[in-house]
């Protein structure tokens, strides 16, 4: 469900608070806790690619191998990249060697030609990906193909089985284990369970924004970043076939998920912003008292200080949810010191009333660095 708001500029269509309930909540943190992870190099997350389903697979994969050089480059404010089982640093071809298993992908024998097929198809697809000029000395940004070579062989320790073999320039696969562009947390059991690219795309633009709380991106880059192309090209055709799909099986099978706020101009189709609004369930259960702490103090403050009925405060902070807490949190303190600065507000209960639900659902549609002068 969502509803729409008006706007200077014209409306926003907000979805409704996705936010789940106490116990919901604690299972589903101390389910994760449970879980594996991967660390996931932003240099991927970054880049814009139009790889197929199954390719952007492989690269998950290979990062997945990856953990052990990722995880000590972290620990070590490095960033090399060494041999390892599947992994094999030719030095003197400047080349990095990764292999794995065919069966790895999860399909069917009878569709491995499609799946050699898009695989091998990888060194053809060209990617927009941050490169180090070494004459300029700054970082460029540019096309090329980041795997130079893909081969399927036969696994001479078993015959029976076929691997793929992704070949990298040794500056490239310095990049996808360097902490240089930063790292991001990823749920393998996420991965797993989408079906779809786009979905996966979102789900790593949601986890590499997860602690602002927010995504804002425009309609136009979000388009350029899932490299949609002419596809879906009305408004409508986008968001129930990619944003509401990925809305709902990010809320099934995350560790963070979002609720969409469109905005909107006056006589357009499409919206010129879209704001993800990201809900999270990696720290809940640790930050769960101290929400539920906040807000008996807000209720506490209107009832006490303000004479508001406690119905009506109830009501207020019902509508406040586990995401954007501690920023209401500080809008009310705001609004209380307003208040007593202020010598001409007529009714101190109705206005910091009306107030703090415009503060409650401008937050939803609000930009991240947006500075709110609402009282």
């Amino acid at each position: 469900m969502s509803h729409k708001i008006k706007t200077d500029t014209g409306y926003c269509i907000v979805s409704d608070d996705c936010s789940l309930d106490e116990e919901e909540l604690k299972e589903l943190a101390a389910s994760i806790k449970r879980l594996p992870k991967i660390t996931q190099p932003n240099f991927f997350i970054d880049m814009r690619y139009d790889y197929k389903y199954v390719q952007l697979q492989a690269l998950l994969k290979i990062t997945e191998l990856l953990q052990p050089v990722i995880n000590g480059n972290i620990k070590n404010n490095s960033s090399k990249i060494v041999s390892m089982e599947s992994v094999c640093v030719h030095r003197e071809r400047n080349e990095v060697e990764i292999s794995l298993p065919l069966s790895s992908f999860g399909v069917l024998r009878h569709y491995y030609p499609e799946l050699r097929a898009a695989l091998s198809a990888m060194p053809s697809i060209q990617v927009t990906y941050p490169k180090w000029s070494y004459q300029f000395s700054k970082t460029l940004y540019g096309k090329g193909p980041i795997c130079t070579y893909v081969a399927i062989s036969r696994d001479e320790k078993n015959r029976r089985r076929e691997l793929v073999h992704f070949f990298f320039p040794i500056d490239v696969a310095a990049c996808m284990v360097s902490p240089q562009f930063g790292f991001t947390n990823l749920l393998l059991r996420s991965l797993e369970t989408f079906k779809n690219i786009y979905t996966t795309k979102i789900y790593l633009q949601i986890c590499r924004s997860a602690d602002a709380g927010k995504w804002v991106v425009s309609y136009s880059k979000l388009r350029q970043i899932l490299c949609v192309g002419n596809k879906f090209r009305r408004y409508y055709d986008f968001r129930n076939r990619i944003l509401k799909e990925a809305e709902n099986e990010l809320r099934c099978n995350s560790n963070h998920w979002f609720g969409l706020a469109e905005c909107f101009r006056h006589g357009e189709q499409s919206p010129y912003l879209l704001i993800f609004n990201i809900y999270s369930a990696n720290n809940e259960q640790n930050s769960y008292d101290n929400y539920k702490r906040l807000l008996a103090k807000m209720v506490s403050t209107m009832t006490e200080s303000l004479k508001i009925q406690k119905s009506t405060a109830l009501s207020l902070v019902r509508k406040i949810n586990i995401r954007n807490y501690n920023y209401i949190w500080r809008k009310h303190n705001q609004l209380l010191a307003y208040i007593v600065d202020q010598n001409d507000i007529q009714n101190n209960r109705a206005y910091y009333v009306s107030s703090m639900e415009r503060i409650i659902e401008t937050e939803k549609y609000s930009e991240l660095a947006e500075q709110q002068l609402l009282f």
